[in-house]
């Protein structure tokens, strides 16, 4: 299972359009002959909680691999113009996140709380360490530009 989280913005714009993070549209990938994502579309606008769920071999890497620009693919993938990219840790006491908090439960929010609650803080720590390093080598492997990966792994 995959969550993300795109927090509401601050604007002064009520636009629909304006809340739009990603537009994804007939989105089809084909890996060596087999049809692993097939005319998919959705759209995902600020203050939504996306949920990618599925098996093994299902296809929600691909995906993700794609909607970074990873991947060969046919259909529309948009994404907002300047997207703020990276790995959000929500603070879980303050009021502005109460909703949010009614619909992912806080230790996914913000992991800290899950491992401080088992006592093991500092495998807490050596995890967050190897998770920006492997997310740092990943991207780079692809080239991906430098300031992407410098809010992905949050620097």
């Amino acid at each position: 299972m995959i969550t993300m989280v795109f927090e509401k913005q601050q604007k002064d714009s009520n636009s629909m359009q304006d809340d739009l993070v990603l537009q994804v549209k007939d989105l089809s990938v084909e890996l060596e002959g087999e049809k692993i994502i097939n005319d998919l579309s959705f759209e995902v606008k600020e203050g939504d909680v996306l949920t990618i769920l599925g098996p093994n071999g299902a296809g929600k890497t691909v995906l993700l691999k794609t909607l970074l620009g990873l991947l060969l693919y046919k259909g529309e993938i948009k994404w907002k113009k300047d997207p703020d990219f990276g790995y959000h840790i929500v603070d879980v006491d303050a009021p502005q996140n109460a909703a949010l908090l009614k619909k992912v439960p806080k230790e996914i929010l913000n992991p800290k709380i899950f491992f401080e609650a088992k006592g093991r803080t500092e495998e807490y720590r050596n995890w967050v360490s190897k998770m920006k390093t492997e997310r740092e080598a990943f991207l780079k492997k692809f080239s991906v530009d430098e300031e992407i990966v410098e809010a992905v792994v949050n620097r």
